[in-house]
């Protein structure tokens, strides 16, 4: 459960980041997160959707909320 937490907080991250990257026009930093979300998201879409147990759905909610929240936060650091 704390690899399909980390996997989804992680996505999500480098998601919210890479929308503030590009609205910035950071043409670079957007390049090379968004590489880093496909790398990833390569990875989770072959075992996100294997997880049977009845929380796994919570746990990778959760994850995925909370790493918006932190990405907003990293992306409000970087842009100040």
């Amino acid at each position: 459960m704390a690899m399909l937490f980390t996997r989804a907080f992680v996505q999500v991250f480098l998601v919210a980041v890479n929308v503030s990257q590009i609205a910035a026009g950071h043409y670079v930093g957007a390049f090379l997160v968004g590489g880093a979300i496909s790398w990833l998201w390569f990875s989770n879409a072959k075992t996100a959707g294997r997880s049977e147990d009845a929380w796994g759905r919570v746990v990778y909610s959760t994850g995925a909320a909370l790493g918006t929240v932190a990405g907003m936060g990293l992306s409000r650091c970087l842009l100040s």
